[in-house]
């Protein structure tokens, strides 16, 4: 999780969740191996898509679930209707 105390836009936070997800996804050596990871992430944003920590995890959730649904590695915004993708 990482949180960002102050952003302009929701894309602020969609650059930075991209330059992680970019940053992660270079190659790194361990005990000689060289590995690669990816990941996928979800981002929620203060106050459009909950009031406290709780319904922000929630969302930021969802819509890292609806990221690896769509091919996994890659960033996606939360969206009221990434809801009903749940079940």
């Amino acid at each position: 999780m990482v949180l960002l105390p102050v952003i302009e836009a929701e894309q602020d936070a969609l650059l930075v969740a991209e330059k992680i997800r970019q940053a992660l996804n270079q190659p790194f050596v361990l005990v000689g191996q060289s590995l690669n990871i990816s990941s996928s992430t979800g981002v929620a944003v203060y106050p459009d898509h909950g009031n406290d920590e709780t319904q922000l995890v929630k969302c930021a959730d969802i819509a890292m679930y609806n990221a690896k649904k769509g091919g996994r590695n890659n960033v996606k915004l939360y969206r009221p209707d990434m809801q009903s993708d749940q079940g």
